[in-house]
């Protein structure tokens, strides 16, 4: 059996030989592994460190280099394009997952044969007030999208048929996780540990946090996108009342004034009703194309 373990590199170049000695230490002699690195237009420093490590052992490092910044979500949907295991273990850079537990999500998996076990954190240990918003984004988006697992986190072991179906799932926003609710529900979790930063900072700062949640719930509750639909149309019918109201009565010069105010909230309104009805289209389509290829994985048909 051999394992892939996928690790999406921002800035974390002064870890990752770290990170790479307690994966060895932990699968050497007990299973045949790689360690595949998502190099997500990393900086420098962090790139030459990867340059260097999978020189020193192409047998068991690979690494991929993109030019761009795409999120961690979209190189973990790349990296199950490229992975050759017979399951996918993904894990962040930092060492704040400890590579000693991808052992207790094997042995997770054996109980059940599960497709997807998460690594369960028993004590978030992110800095500052990042521990309850990330507590907070969770319940969150597990309220606006049902089906999401609730105790998901970006340690999981899943696999190798689900992830590479994972991998050519579409969305306005890629999230690992929703795909994976959708494919299977044959999930376990094990509870592990959450350790302290090894040493930097985390590249999901506060604001990124906030965003990649607000992208998540347009892109998949459409409960959200018909609310900020129906914000917009009342935005447009109230600017179009003031409107008519500014034209019947008041001075020229004032009207003036008003209509350019209404006018800018009118615009305001209609880009919000643009954007959502477009993106519920958008996943509309997207889901049709996700729900097709999963009939057709399953009948092995194509």
């Amino acid at each position: 059996m051999k394992l892939s373990i996928i690790v999406p590199v921002y800035r974390g170049g002064n870890i990752l030989t770290g990170l790479t000695g307690k994966i060895r230490e932990t699968l050497s002699g007990k299973y045949d592994f790689e360690v595949i690195f998502i190099c997500d237009h990393c900086d420098n420093f962090s790139f030459h460190i990867v340059k260097q490590l999978t020189a020193d052992d192409p047998e068991h490092l690979k690494a991929y280099f993109f030019r761009k910044n795409y999120g961690q979500h979209k190189a973990l949907q790349y990296g199950f394009s490229r992975a050759e295991g017979d399951f996918f273990i993904t894990m962040d850079e930092d060492l704040q997952h400890d590579p000693a537990d991808i052992l207790r999500l094997l042995d997770k998996q054996k109980e059940g044969d599960y497709d997807l076990v998460y690594g369960k954190f028993t004590n978030l240990q992110h800095r500052g007030i990042r521990n309850r918003i990330s507590i907070l984004l969770r319940k969150v988006l597990k309220h606006f999208i049902p089906t999401l697992y609730e105790n998901y986190s970006p340690y999981r072991l899943i696999k190798k048929e689900v992830a590479v179906r994972t991998s050519t799932m579409v969305s306005p926003y890629t999230f690992i996780d929703d795909f994976l609710s959708f494919l299977t529900k044959n999930i376990a979790f094990t509870d592990i540990t959450h350790h302290q930063r090894f040493t930097g900072t985390s590249s999901y700062t506060l604001l990124k946090l906030i965003k990649h949640g607000i992208l998540i719930l347009l892109a998949y509750s459409g409960i959200i996108v018909w609310i900020l639909t129906f914000a917009g149309l009342v935005i447009i019918l109230g600017s179009i009342m003031l409107l008519i109201k500014e034209f019947s009565y008041g001075d020229i010069i004032h009207n003036l004034i008003s209509i350019r105010l209404i006018v800018g909230v009118f615009i305001t309104g209609l880009v919000a009703v643009i954007i959502s009805l477009s993106g519920a289209y958008i996943s509309y389509r997207n889901n049709s194309r996700n729900t097709r290829f999963l009939s057709l994985s399953d009948s092995d048909t194509l």
